[in-house]
């Protein structure tokens, strides 16, 4: 006689018929590894949705489905940076306390990243009702001219505002994210994100070149870049801005040309539920931050990003600061030229290393290098401050031994978002949620950590070469990095690149819940067909 075979049933708490103890022995409980589908695919969702709930298929790289993507990720990223090379000399323009440029200069870079992050769950909720292609079109669209008015500013105040505001309507942070996750497949989602995280480094390289080469522009550049037009000689940093205006409106054209919709927006049905769905909806954040791993993986990134921005911070206000107050004495095109330098390898490197790191060693223990590596660029600062005025050609040298170690601790980035969105893929309905709450939960790092690091830093130039306070900058960038450090290490070791019988990727604690959850299910199906009740 075949034995019988129960199939896993959901959890309800309909009762399941008792089986005669004698047939125990015979039963046999067999587990679906591959997550449940989104929704049942509908005439008016594009393929790729189709094609990405197929099990264990290894897809290529959704192109047509990324390149908007990408290009909203690449001009939200220009704008974030444009101000990086010349931040420093714009609030020094304000005529601010030198105690307070730092401040002032972190805290316009780090707010519109807060504020992304403030205006997350709206976003997301956007998304959810109107749809993933409207709330992207429409929410980049009225961002464009806060960040026409950075270049604009008299004040400090102004800069903090315009770039409050522009973090506030922007949505790229949250809904593009969710978008690269609906068009992907586990079994290719490491060559899409590869893809897909640096798109944010090639804006910053861009909005570094446009923000270092362009600014000053009267009587400096050709005429036909400016250089002639009075608006720039009483406005030196607004050519930038106007540059990446342009880009955003010819990226909103071809995003409302090209970009695909991943889930359509609810109908009317779908918009008047019950007041049990509603409360139900409310509870989504706290079952979000349920999902096995996602909590972990969610404050490790979280310390990583605060050690990536305060660094950020610090850094733009050192390499600007003169010799003789500890700084690297830089112009603001040589600025521009390093930091875009510095994206410039990461885009190139990250696509090969990162797959490759992955399948070797593993997402945890390439995450853990990562983190480590913002150690050792604390440990290099002093080096450097001390080269910048006695061995200048060496200083050059371990520059860029310092903007290699970035490039590889930038693959924690990718990582993070692969690890995060590998944790829904048995909670589909949840991601979007989970995207929320990951950029919410970074917000922390996005808002204090360059503000705080870059005043610390202004603070240290008050101090004398060789004395304590002057080394203030890499002790705090040092504190700052060892809780991403020690977490990490509390990560169980993935498979590296093995895959499961499914062909999905092994996914840290995701994986480790499964098991449980199998075992877990295995006692309950024998309680139950023993008439016990669970």
């Amino acid at each position: 006689m075949q034995p019988p075979i129960i199939q896993p049933m959901p959890r309800s708490p309909s009762p399941i018929p008792p089986v005669p103890l004698t047939d125990i022995a015979l039963l046999h409980v067999e587990h679906s590894r591959s997550p449940p589908p989104y929704d049942q695919p509908s005439s008016s969702r594009p393929s790729i949705s189709d094609d990405r709930l197929v099990p264990g298929k290894s897809l290529d790289i959704p192109w047509r489905a990324l390149m908007p993507i990408q290009l909203y990720r690449i001009a939200d990223a220009s704008a974030y940076c444009v101000i990086f090379p010349f931040v420093t000399a714009l609030v020094t323009s304000f005529n601010v306390p030198q105690d307070k440029i730092g401040l002032y200069s972190g805290l316009a870079e780090g707010s519109m990243m807060m504020m992304e992050a403030v205006a997350a769950p709206f976003w997301a909720k956007a998304a959810d009702r109107y749809g993933r292609r409207a709330a992207m079109n429409f929410g980049y669209a009225s961002s464009i001219l806060p960040a026409l008015m950075f270049g604009f500013c008299s004040g400090p105040w102004q800069l903090l505002f315009w770039r409050t505001l522009f973090g506030t309507m922007n949505p790229i942070g949250v809904i593009g994210k969710i978008l690269a996750s609906e068009i992907c497949h586990p079994g290719n989602r490491a060559k899409v994100f590869a893809i897909f995280s640096p798109g944010f480094a090639l804006g910053a390289m861009a909005g570094n070149l446009i923000g270092g080469e362009f600014s000053h522009p009267w009587h400096r550049l050709p005429a036909w870049l400016g250089g002639a037009t009075e608006l720039y000689r009483d406005w030196p940093y607004a050519l930038p801005c106007v540059v990446l205006a342009v880009f955003g409106v010819l990226t909103v054209v071809y995003g409302f040309a090209e970009l695909q919709e991943t889930r359509p927006p609810k109908t009317h049905s779908d918009l008047s539920k019950s007041e049990s769905e509603k409360a139900s909806s409310k509870i989504s954040y706290a079952s979000a931050m349920k999902v096995p791993g996602f909590m972990r993986i969610t404050v490790i990134f979280c310390f990583f990003q605060l050690s990536v921005l305060s660094w950020d911070g610090m850094a733009s206000v050192w390499l600007y600061t003169q010799l003789d107050r500890g700084g690297l004495a830089m112009s603001v095109d040589i600025i521009g030229l390093l930091l875009a330098f510095n994206n410039f390898i990461y885009i190139f490197t990250s696509p090969y290393l990162l797959p490759r790191l992955q399948k070797r060693y593993g997402a945890v223990k390439t995450l853990r290098v990562c983190c480590l590596i913002y150690v050792l660029i604390a440990l290099m600062m002093p080096l450097l401050s001390f080269l910048a005025g006695t061995a200048r050609p060496l200083m050059w040298f371990m520059l860029f031994c310092y903007q290699t170690l970035r490039c590889v601790a930038g693959l924690a980035w990718p990582l993070s978002d692969m690890m995060t969105t590998g944790c829904f893929d048995d909670y589909p309905h949840l991601l979007a949620t989970g995207s929320a709450v990951s950029l919410i939960a970074g917000a922390f790092g996005r808002a204090i950590g360059p503000g705080i690091a870059g005043w610390i830093y202004s603070i240290s130039t008050e101090y004398e070469s060789g004395t304590l306070g002057r080394q203030l900058p890499w002790v705090t960038i040092l504190l700052i990095s060892l809780p991403s450090v020690v977490l990490s290490q509390s990560m169980p070791s993935d498979a590296g690149g093995k895959h499961d019988s499914s062909g999905y990727e092994a996914v840290p604690m995701v994986d480790s819940a499964r098991r449980d959850e199998e075992e877990s299910d295995e006692e309950t199906v024998a309680l139950r067909v023993t008439g016990t009740d669970v």
